[in-house]
């Protein structure tokens, strides 16, 4: 019924609303912090502070965009009239006695604003939440859902711990829903124990029982990081270790 498709609606945006946490505007970063680390063409859009190598000092990670006009694509078809294709680079800044240090830098992490394959697909990154820092941690969160074309909605959420120079995934949450059905399936990985947790059989919109499943990972499955990773499950290499 029309009732039934309005509540469902409602509910599918109430959950979003859960997932997403505003991006911080460049606006609100204190002026030329972090201009070192914006070369020219390109623009602030996310940063965030906490300590991440457990030194009592405030440390950084920002995500800059390229800003290159040359990258905007017009879109005849559905989704937005135009599609951002510019490059996004993640950072990581180190609080060191003489400022920040580059510890990390990688643009092949985050998704791009816009997908010329999938028009109709939300900006990831504003849409999850992008990166945080959290209990020293550095967490980068992404919700992928299209205003056209599907029901589907996909939050995921990394957690990466600081060590030995580098950024190792520890642990990886999916959850993923039907905006249509309400049909949900949550996957929970823990990388340091080698375990991962399937629940299936959910709804958001009625009782149900979830079914709860647990999985060993081979060692081969345990060890990844943040500076050859991709965040989407395929690229041009085929399927992503971590996705498996």
């Amino acid at each position: 019924s029309n009732s039934m498709s309005y509540k469902r609606y409602l509910f599918s945006m109430l959950i979003l609303s859960v997932f997403t946490v505003p991006l911080m505007a460049a606006d609100d970063v204190v002026s030329g912090e972090f201009s070192d680390w914006v070369p020219a063409g390109w623009k602030l859009i996310q940063t965030a502070t906490g300590d991440l190598n457990k030194d009592n000092q405030p440390d950084a990670v920002i995500v800059i965009q390229q800003d290159n006009p040359a990258n905007i694509k017009k879109n005849d078809g559905l989704g937005e009239p135009e599609l951002d294709l510019n490059p996004r680079r993640l950072i990581v800044l180190l609080n060191i006695d003489a400022g920040y240090r580059q510890v990390l830098t990688t643009e092949r992490f985050l998704p791009k604003q816009n997908s010329e394959h999938s028009p109709c697909l939300t900006d990831p990154v504003s849409e999850g939440g992008g990166v945080g820092i959290n209990r020293g941690l550095l967490a980068v969160n992404l919700t992928y859902w299209l205003s056209c074309g599907s029901y589907s909605v996909s939050n995921y959420q990394f957690k990466f711990r600081y060590d030995n120079e580098r950024f190792r995934l520890i642990g990886l949450d999916i959850s993923s829903f039907s905006r249509s059905s309400g049909e949900q399936y949550e996957t929970s990985v823990n990388y340091l124990t080698g375990k991962r947790k399937l629940t299936r059989g959910l709804n958001m919109f009625e009782e149900s029982k979830p079914e709860i499943t647990w999985q060993t990972l081979n060692p081969e499955q345990r060890h990844f990081y943040l500076d050859d990773m991709i965040s989407s499950c395929y690229d041009d290499n085929g399927p992503q270790q971590w996705c498996e």
